[in-house]
């Protein structure tokens, strides 16, 4: 039991460490935008495209970055949206967060970036 104790301990110690370092470059993780909850700032998120949603006016994304098991969702105007952004890429995001009266936080994006395109064949 102790060797399990300490090996989470140290995943934890790891896991805030990586988040620590970061916010020192000027990333956000997923889940420090759900602990700390800082509405209207401005914000940058690297992660995984793990849906796309396209509607009339927007394109709405969610993407993970492995910090959390919440994903966030990202608002993109549609000339914002980049051609090679697809399920799976990895993007780096630049906007603003905001709150709904429910609870549930989002992104209002103002940039969008592929870093790592994925590119699915049959």
């Amino acid at each position: 039991m102790y060797c399990v104790r300490q090996s989470f301990r140290n995943i934890l110690r790891t896991s805030l460490d990586c988040q620590e370092r970061l916010l020192s470059l000027g990333y956000h993780s997923v889940a420090h935008l759900y602990q700390e909850r800082e509405v209207g700032s401005r914000i940058t998120l690297k992660g995984w495209v793990k849906a796309v949603r396209k509607m009339k006016g927007n394109n709405f994304i969610d993407v993970s970055d492995g910090s959390s098991f919440q994903s966030m969702q990202v608002v993109v105007p549609k000339n914002l949206v980049p051609e090679n952004l697809t399920y799976g890429c990895s993007v780096e995001i630049d906007g603003t967060l905001n709150q709904f009266d429910n609870g549930q936080l989002e992104i209002k994006a103002e940039n969008v970036n592929v870093l790592g395109p994925c590119v699915v064949s049959d």
